[in-house]
């Protein structure tokens, strides 16, 4: 129920984008002060790409949601 409220107001979906866009520096800051495993820095980077497009989706299907809703309404 809060999840589809979450997209109904479109805000989901900036949610998960802007997690990516700080998941990838963050990758970065733990690489060069932390002594961590090629792994685990491939392992922050795919996170935070995966959730820039997971927040992209969400984005588009608020877009189509929202369309198809209206669509219904007026008919």
């Amino acid at each position: 129920m809060a999840f589809k409220k979450q997209l109904k107001n479109g805000k989901l979906g900036y949610y998960f984008i802007f997690a990516g866009i700080l998941m990838i520096p963050f990758a970065e800051i733990v690489r060069r002060y932390i002594s961590v495993g090629d792994f685990t820095e491939g392992l922050f980077i795919g996170i935070g790409i995966g959730l820039e497009i997971l927040g992209i989706i969400l984005f588009f299907l608020y877009i189509f949601y929202g369309r198809y809703m209206e669509g219904l309404l007026h008919n």
